[in-house]
């Protein structure tokens, strides 16, 4: 989708990778959502002689379903921002996981003030301990955008019109289309559509691709494995078989984490463990 820079790196968390399920499966079911009322609308429109209304009660009629109209003003851009409510809960999910993960790696527990949402303290906590966070220039804006989209629809109390408009108009745009050229979005509240869904959904893994790879530069493997060396366990099987040990050492640290240490790596890690 767009022009997509080279990540430059297999590194990941176990929870990048759940996140990134959980995003295929939404994707696909909202898909199918917006393909079920493109093919309805198609329908409606393929024929002349009933009012949507009517054509609307026909069809839930035939399904066994009570529904006589729509009556929500502007449903369809009512739509898109449920669409919103499901990668958002899923980023909420990796932060979560995130601090898991961080605190496995570096033995450090993220804070989380409660003047702040768990997003802007994972960022602050990164910055300050000097993990840079090389995000797109709009990354954080469009996120902020479509997050106080989703809460103006999730939370009546949260309908923060002025504050969601200026931060639409306060969006690089131009940055947006140059990084996704195909999306016709962002769009503002009261008129998004589906390819809102697929850019917030395209930013969120951005971003968090983005946090998982500023922690990779930063790491201490040896560090990582004489902290947790219970992950090892199996290391005795190979005792005697320093050729196995590398080759068990280097799929361990492959399955969790997806990178291959160096042989100069692997042999500091051997050092660690009282075997031959």
């Amino acid at each position: 989708m767009g022009n997509r820079p080279a990540r430059n790196s297999t590194f990941y968390l176990p929870c990048r990778k759940r996140l990134w399920k959980a995003l295929g499966e939404y994707d696909a079911l909202v898909e199918y959502m917006e393909l079920t009322t493109r093919k309805f609308k198609t329908l409606y429109n393929s024929q002349h002689e009933l009012s949507f209304s009517e054509f609307l009660s026909k069809e839930a009629k035939s399904e066994d379903i009570c529904l006589n109209n729509l009556t929500l003003e502007n449903y369809e851009c009512f739509k898109y921002k449920y669409y919103l409510i499901l990668p958002y809960s899923a980023f909420d999910r990796f932060l979560d996981d995130f601090r898991k993960d961080f605190k496995l790696l570096f033995d450090k527990d993220v804070p989380l003030p409660q003047n702040k949402t768990r997003f802007q303290s994972i960022l602050d906590f990164l910055k300050e301990n000097f993990f840079a966070v090389q995000t797109d220039s709009f990354s954080y804006k469009l996120f902020d955008y479509y997050r106080l989209c989703r809460n103006s629809l999730a939370h009546d109390s949260l309908k923060k019109t002025t504050e969601i408009e200026a931060i639409f108009h306060a969006i690089k745009v131009d940055d947006v289309h140059l990084r996704y050229p195909n999306l016709d979005a962002p769009n503002d509240m009261k008129n998004l559509n589906f390819d809102d869904f697929i850019l917030c959904t395209a930013n969120i893994k951005s971003i968090a691709d983005k946090l998982v790879l500023c922690l990779e530069d930063k790491m201490n493997w040896v560090d990582f494995v004489k902290r947790n060396s219970k992950l090892f366990s199996k290391l005795n099987r190979f005792k005697g078989n320093k050729e196995r040990q590398v080759i068990y050492i280097e799929n361990v640290i492959f399955s969790m984490y997806g990178i291959k240490l160096s042989a100069p790596y692997i042999n500091d890690i051997l050092e660690i463990f009282p075997i031959e």
